[in-house]
């Protein structure tokens, strides 16, 4: 006797195409999950990262302002003008200008100007 070589058909009934399709939904929002997890982890260490060199540039900040502020001191300057051999201006020295930038008159080093070059022939008030 011969045998039924012939392949039936498998039809596949609404029920099971609906059961594929939500096992493909939740494999597919798994995989979106563990994508998502991933990248928020990632985030998180870059977000760590940048706190601890944040902290580290803010404590460097602060001991620089520190230090500038401790520069700043009456003493301090005092010893940097000691060692540096600097003097205070005489007031021959010292020129002023009003708030336009123009020379307030009768000021001596104006006038010990004012006097040179009148020696010279230069002079034009």
């Amino acid at each position: 006797m011969k045998k039924n070589t012939k392949m039936k058909s498998v039809r596949m009934t609404a029920a099971s195409k609906c059961g594929i399709a939500v096992i493909g939904l939740c494999v597919a929002m798994a995989l979106s999950y563990c994508f998502v997890d991933d990248k928020c982890d990632q985030l998180g260490q870059e977000i760590g990262k940048y706190e601890k060199t944040y902290a580290t540039l803010d404590h460097e900040c602060i001991r620089e302002t520190a230090r500038w502020n401790r520069n700043k001191t009456p003493e301090v300057l005092e010893q940097a003008e000691r060692d540096l051999g600097m003097l205070s201006p005489l007031a021959i020295q010292i020129v002023r200008l009003d708030s336009e930038g123009n020379l307030i008159p009768n000021q001596a080093s104006v006038a010990r100007v004012y006097q040179g070059l009148a020696s010279e022939g230069k002079a034009s008030r």
